[in-house]
């Protein structure tokens, strides 16, 4: 009924408004959807688990990253990719890493790491990479124990691809 107001509203917009990550520690199970800004390094505690949804972005300031001890899981689809980038910036090192460290149970899929020091950083982990595109970093992975499989991934651009120490991997279809 017209003669009850008059509803007015703007174009909604192409991608969602950027959300910037307010708290240093995820204690509790977490999901990430759209563009989270990301100004200082995160830390998931041990028994949280971070779950990025498809067609997230994690965009990181200079020298912040994530510091999984829980676990975290990245899996995004054909047409809806999970990105892990800089929010400015295109040169490797803009960021730093996602250290994972007795995060056991981890998994990225379907996932593009862009212009870190360090991509992957793992230590003691039990972890699947498939599918991921590890871009113009310092370096793409590195990793000490394991298990860790990484399968059908690509490694350009980076001045290191990947690096192990002591590690127990299967690296196939790269």
């Amino acid at each position: 009924d017209p003669a009850k107001g008059r509803a007015e509203y703007l174009p909604t917009l192409e991608r969602p408004v950027i959300l910037k990550w307010p708290l240093r520690n995820i204690h509790t199970d977490t999901a990430w959807y759209g563009d989270i800004s990301i100004d200082k390094t995160i830390s998931v505690m041990p028994g949280a688990h971070l779950t990025l949804m498809p067609n997230t972005k994690a965009l990181f300031s200079q020298g912040a990253g994530l510091h999984v001890k829980g676990k975290i899981t990245a899996k995004g689809l054909k047409n809806a990719g999970i990105t892990f980038t800089s929010l400015k910036g295109e040169e490797n090192s803009a960021w730093d890493e996602i250290l994972l460290d007795h995060a056991d149970g981890s998994e990225f899929a379907g996932c593009v790491f862009e212009n870190a020091t360090w991509a992957l950083h793992v230590h003691f982990t039990s972890l699947k990479v498939n599918g991921c595109t590890f871009i113009k970093n310092y370096g793409g992975m590195r990793f000490r124990s394991g298990p860790i499989e990484i399968t059908n991934s690509t490694f350009r651009e980076n001045e290191i691809g990947l690096r192990s120490n002591a590690g127990n991997a299967l690296i196939t279809g790269n």
